[in-house]
Parts: structure tokens; C-alpha cells; sequence
């Protein structure tokens, strides 16, 4: 009876075995893919203060536009 048992808790543990290696492979994988996101969050981040002046440029630009469609000042600037 005790062999049977440690036959059958090998085979369990023999079974389990290769689950947790694949658990473990796909759980550093997606610690990879946080870290790399994260990453990349950051340099987009460090880069918003600027891309927002130029953002906030634009905008103003087609405000511009779109308010004074008789003034010509725009298409000039556009047109240089």
C-alpha cells in the first residue's frame, strides 16, 4: 500500500511538475512585458511636456483658422 502511495505522488508530483515550469516561464514573460511597458510609459511621459506646447500650438493654429475665415494671415504663414 505505501508503494502504491508513493507511486501515485510520484506520478502527481511528475505531472505537476511541468504546469509549474510552464507557470513559471509564462509569469516571467509577463514580468518582462510590465517592465517593458512600463518602460516605454516613461519615455512617452518625460516627452508629453514638450509634445504638449506643440499640441497646445496647433490648436490654437486651427482655432485661428477657423475663426477669421476672411483674414488671410494664416494661409500666408502656411503658404512660406
Amino acid at each position: 500500500m505505501f508503494i502504491v502511495l508513493l507511486h501515485i505522488d510520484f506520478l502527481v508530483h511528475e505531472f505537476i511538475l511541468p504546469t509549474r515550469l510552464s507557470n513559471l516561464k509564462g509569469t516571467k514573460n509577463l514580468g518582462k512585458e510590465i517592465t517593458d511597458s512600463g518602460a516605454k510609459l516613461f519615455d512617452l511621459l518625460e516627452k508629453e511636456k514638450d509634445l504638449s506646447h506643440h499640441r497646445q500650438k496647433a490648436i490654437a493654429f486651427l482655432d485661428n483658422i477657423t475663426r477669421n475665415f476672411e483674414s488671410n494671415k494664416e494661409q500666408e504663414f502656411i503658404e512660406q
